[in-house]
């Protein structure tokens, strides 16, 4: 998804809905945690093997992407 797709998706709600992101937690029943967001910026990201998906980065090489991360 690029910014002018979040910005497309988020035009659909009322503006003074609370936004959170969602992760699974990793626990033995995967519970869908949801924390606070506090920071949007633009950070690194490459692919992790052992995640399997990406992760953030501060080392910029080939590899990384330049990204909006919502943490």
């Amino acid at each position: 998804m690029n910014v002018a797709e979040l910005i497309e998706r988020l035009q659909e709600y009322d503006d003074q809905m609370e936004v959170v992101f969602s992760y699974d937690y990793g626990d033995h029943c995967h519970m869908q945690a949801a924390p606070e967001i506090r920071n949007v910026d633009e950070q690194y990201i490459v692919r992790s093997d052992y995640l399997r998906m990406d992760k953030v980065v501060e080392d910029v090489s080939n590899s990384a992407r330049l990204a909006v991360v919502i943490s």
